[in-house]
C-alpha cells in the first residue's frame, strides 16, 4: 500500500485525513448552530466543561477522562507524548509508525523517539534545530551542552559564548553536567543529636550494620538505646 500524502492544494472533494476539515462539509445542524453564534462569542476562548460532560455522557465515562483538543494535530501530539512517557518508563524505546498514517503522527513519533535516543546516548554536545523548541527542551535531560536554533553553532559554545566547554563525554551526561565553580567547592557535612536518638533510627542502623556484617557498628547503635543507669550497671 502506498503512503498517504495529504493534498496541499485543490483540496475540495479530496480525502483529507490529517486536515481539520470534513470532506463532505458541515451537516445542516452544524450550519444552523453556527448561524446562532454571536459576535462576542467568537472573540473568547471556547468553554470545554459543558462539551466534556456531553461527550462523557455519550461515551459513558467520567468527564475528567475526556480531553478536548484544538483539532487532530493537537490530539495526536497529546496522545504521543503521554504514550511515549509511559513507554520510556517501562524501558522501551521503539515506536511503530503504520503506513498510511497521519503526517503529524509520524512527525511527533519520530521527534519523541529522537528525544528518547538523545537522553539514552547522553551526548557531550546536542543541537536542536526545530521550530518552537520550548516543549522539546523540557524533555531533554541528558546532555553536556545544548545548542538551540540554527544560529547557535557548536563552535560558539566551544570558544566564546560563555558556557564551559569542559563537558562530560562517553555518556557521563547521564549523571553530571559541565564543569562549573561547584566543582571547586569543598562540601562537608556534620550531624549532632542533641536529644535521645529515636528507637526507629537505632533499629534501622543496627539492622543494616548486621546485614553488612559490621558487628561493632551494630553494637554502637544498640548501646545508645540504653539509659545512663543501664550503662553504669553494665560497667
Amino acid at each position: 500500500m502506498q503512503a498517504y500524502n495529504p493534498p496541499t492544494s485543490n483540496r475540495e472533494g479530496s480525502l483529507r485525513l490529517d486536515f481539520n476539515e470534513n470532506t463532505s462539509g458541515c451537516s445542516k445542524n452544524v450550519i444552523k448552530s453556527l448561524r446562532k453564534i454571536k459576535r462576542g462569542t467568537l472573540s473568547t476562548y471556547p468553554e470545554y466543561t459543558a462539551l466534556k460532560k456531553e461527550v462523557a455522557k455519550y461515551c459513558k465515562v467520567k468527564s475528567d477522562e475526556i480531553i478536548a483538543t484544538n483539532g487532530t494535530d493537537e490530539a495526536i501530539k497529546t496522545i504521543i507524548e503521554v504514550y511515549i512517557e509511559v513507554y520510556i518508563e517501562k524501558g522501551k524505546n521503539e515506536i511503530i509508525i503504520p503506513m498510511p498514517t497521519y503526517a503529524m503522527f509520524k512527525f511527533y513519533a519520530q521527534l519523541n523517539e529522537a528525544i528518547n535516543i538523545a537522553n539514552e546516548k547522553s551526548p557531550e554536545h546536542l543541537e536542536l534545530q526545530i521550530k518552537n523548541p520550548e516543549n522539546t527542551i523540557r524533555k531533554l535531560k541528558n546532555y553536556g551542552s545544548l545548542f538551540i536554533g540554527e544560529n547557535t553553532a557548536e563552535v560558539f559554545g566551544d570558544y566564546c559564548s560563555g558556557t564551559n566547554h569542559v563537558l562530560p563525554t562517553n555518556g557521563a551526561a547521564r549523571f553530571t553536567g559541565g564543569l562549573s565553580v561547584k566543582e571547586f567547592v569543598k562540601i562537608v557535612t556534620c550531624q549532632r543529636f542533641s536529644r535521645k536518638i529515636p528507637k526507629s533510627m537505632i533499629k534501622t542502623a543496627s539492622k543494616l550494620a548486621e546485614i553488612e556484617g559490621l558487628d561493632a557498628h551494630r553494637k554502637a547503635a544498640l548501646i545508645r538505646s540504653k539509659s545512663k543507669s543501664e550503662e553504669n550497671s553494665t560497667s
